[in-house]
């Protein structure tokens, strides 16, 4: 299950931490990808990004299924356009 960490600031001179236990995934993205809009207007934001990718974490798909899977759903939702880079980053730790 995805879930937000605590947002490090420039200034900070350590980023917050958290314990992980393997098999741990960790998403990264840029702010282009929750900025994005859907053709409608509405914005694609991180709930949304979050909760798809929970959903795809639940059929046991591979993190290269879970990246293209979520790259894909974007670019359909936008008429197949983007208007901002759209980074996506996941790295999964076995142990």
């Amino acid at each position: 299950m995805i879930r937000r960490l605590p947002r490090a600031s420039v200034a900070q001179a350590e980023p917050p931490s958290r314990p992980v236990q393997p098999p741990t995934r960790v998403l990264c993205f840029s702010d282009g990808l929750v900025e994005e809009h859907y053709t409608s207007g509405k914005e694609f934001g991180e709930d949304q990004l979050i909760n798809g990718v929970n959903q795809l974490e639940r059929t046991g798909c591979g993190i290269r299924a879970v990246t293209r899977a979520l790259s894909h759903t974007l670019k359909q939702a936008r008429g197949g356009h983007t208007t901002d880079d759209a980074t996506l980053l996941m790295v999964e730790w076995r142990g």
